[in-house]
């Protein structure tokens, strides 16, 4: 069924996503995005982090292009590229599925 994944780079990749997947609060940032884009501030009171955290757990989660960021102003407003909020949004539905078994 997959037939992606053959070369070492590729592995390394889909584990680069895997592990940004695997920690709760970015689960909960982008839960928060999938709503709309928001910036640092706004998504820090939302998951109850220091805007530093929120930042870093940002950080990763643009470096693995699971979220965007554009300048507006003098603030950064972060969001979900739509592809990939399709995939997150069934990602997140199975996995509630999965656990309401």
């Amino acid at each position: 069924m997959v037939e992606l994944l053959h070369s070492l780079e590729e592995r390394e990749k889909a584990a680069e996503l895997a592990q940004a997947l695997s920690d709760p609060n970015r689960v909960a940032l982008l839960k928060e995005l999938l709503q709309g884009p928001a910036n640092v501030g706004l998504l820090s009171r939302c998951i109850e982090s220091e805007q530093s955290a929120t930042s870093h757990q940002l950080s990763v989660l643009r470096h693995t292009h699971l979220v965007q960021v554009e300048r507006k102003g003098k603030t950064r407003e972060y969001s979900i590229p739509e592809n990939i909020r399709r995939v997150l949004t069934n990602l997140f539905d199975t996995a509630n599925e999965h656990l309401e078994e």
